[in-house]
């Protein structure tokens, strides 16, 4: 499959730039290499974004938790008044 680009000033900054970090020579392998590395990419954030999902509901659980103790020691506190 052949594939013809004309790239704007701007996209061919980022070509320059995808070069660069894929360490690649040739305009195609970059692109081809930056397109699989951003599969990738996509979907280590996916999983870091459910792993922050979890934590911050672990968080919440953690401080409901942790308010229902501060109150049942404020009660108990006052309890004895």
């Amino acid at each position: 499959m052949a594939l013809t680009l004309r790239p704007t000033p701007e996209e061919e900054k980022l070509i320059e730039d995808i070069k660069l970090i894929t360490d690649e020579k040739s305009s195609s392998k970059a692109i081809l290499k930056g397109c699989a590395a951003l599969k990738v990419t996509l979907r280590e954030l996916e999983e870091t974004k459910s792993q922050l999902f979890e934590q911050r509901q672990r968080a919440n659980k953690s401080e409901r938790i942790l308010s229902n103790m501060q109150r049942s020691i404020k009660d108990m506190m006052n309890y004895d008044n």
